[in-house]
């Protein structure tokens, strides 16, 4: 009688009262149940059970598992054959040419195909290895079966979708909301730019989550018919082509009257950036000079006039107050009115009237 326990095997002589001898010629353990075809492997009484006949590796059959080509972070299944000698059961194990080892798979029906799914995490060139081991323990020798080239995760543009954006009809000077809609295949954010098909590109919106629509508002400053248009770029750079997404007529409206805002006469002596109208002047550099009447050589003449020196270390700053107009964050439309006559030693050269900022 003998019994298994976690630290070993006892084996003891029977207690059952016929006191009956046992002759033991050998002893053997496995460290799993054998199966029916393992244990006549045995042999019958008589023959050594030192482990009875061998069990041969099995053999990987050498074929291409899966694809020549991969893209990075994309999982491709890889289908591998192995056959035990002993059609014992039999499992799997990968070598990825990366430095990753896959776990052994499932024992699996010798000579049937085990599909394991992998996904490169990094571009580069790699050679695959297999093994198989039977259910007994014997494990074959790596066997290459194929390269594989994997190429860079691509980072694709965003799709525009192609739907009205906003009213078909609009009045000049009045703005409307105009929502788009731009889905990126990578789940990037998402920036967004229009055409308003009179000339003005919008700049790009801030970058908002791919597939919700994004609000632009936007004021025709003249009437007529017009084609909007827009685009998408990813934070990658990645950029859509322009797409077609409405047209749009503009009514005239009413005439808005264009404002004064700013206005410079120069007829203050102590006080030479005085504003008529708006902000002060702001004088940088030498001041210019200050005359109450000037004429010029024809007999023309102003009254309350400044002269600027020569060089570029005097100008004046003048500050409109002008909100953003003509479409996107700057002033697109504005008037600039000089009153000057130029003085003979002037003519025939360019001269700077003023200068922006942007």
């Amino acid at each position: 009688r003998m019994s298994l326990d976690l630290n070993g095997v006892l084996i003891f002589t029977d207690d059952s009262g016929d006191n009956t001898p046992m002759h033991v010629g050998a002893f053997a353990i496995y460290d799993g149940a054998l199966t029916p075809a393992e244990v006549t492997a045995l042999g019958v009484a008589g023959d050594p059970i030192s482990g009875g006949t061998p069990s041969d590796p099995p053999v990987v059959t050498v074929q291409a598992a899966g694809p020549a080509t991969a893209v990075a972070g994309t999982s491709d299944d890889f289908d591998f054959l192995a056959t035990d000698p002993e059609a014992a059961e039999v499992r799997i194990q990968v070598d990825w040419g990366n430095g990753v080892l896959s776990g052994w798979t499932t024992a699996g029906p010798s000579g049937v195909t085990q599909t394991i799914g992998y996904a490169y995490p990094a571009a580069g060139s790699f050679t695959i290895k297999a093994r198989a081991r039977d259910t007994g323990g014997a494990t074959s020798d790596w066997v290459t079966l194929q390269s594989i080239t994997v190429s860079p995760d691509p980072n694709n543009p965003p799709a525009v979708t192609v739907q009205a954006a906003g009213p078909a009809t609009a009045v000049a000077g009045t703005s409307d909301d105009f929502d788009f809609l731009a889905t990126d295949p990578e789940s990037d954010d998402v920036e967004v730019q229009v055409d308003w098909g009179n000339g003005v590109i919008s700049g790009w919106t801030t970058a908002g989550t791919s597939g919700v629509v994004q609000t632009v508002a936007y004021a025709y400053p003249a009437s007529g018919s017009f084609d909007i248009k827009a685009r998408a770029r990813d934070t990658g750079g990645a950029t859509s082509d322009w797409e077609d997404i409405q047209a749009i007529t503009v009514d005239p409206g009413a005439e808005v009257p264009n404002k004064l805002v700013g206005l410079w006469e120069f007829d203050d002596a102590d006080d030479l950036g005085k504003a008529t109208v708006g902000t002060d002047l702001t004088i940088g550099g030498t001041a210019p000079t200050y005359s109450a009447t000037l004429a010029d050589d024809s007999s023309d003449s102003l009254s309350g006039v400044i002269t600027t020196n020569v060089g570029s270390a005097n100008f004046l700053t003048a500050t409109h107050g002008i909100a953003a107009n003509g479409g996107g964050s700057n002033v697109n439309q504005y008037s600039v009115v000089f009153d000057v006559f130029s003085p003979a030693g002037s003519r025939g050269s360019w001269r700077t009237f003023f200068q922006t900022d942007a």
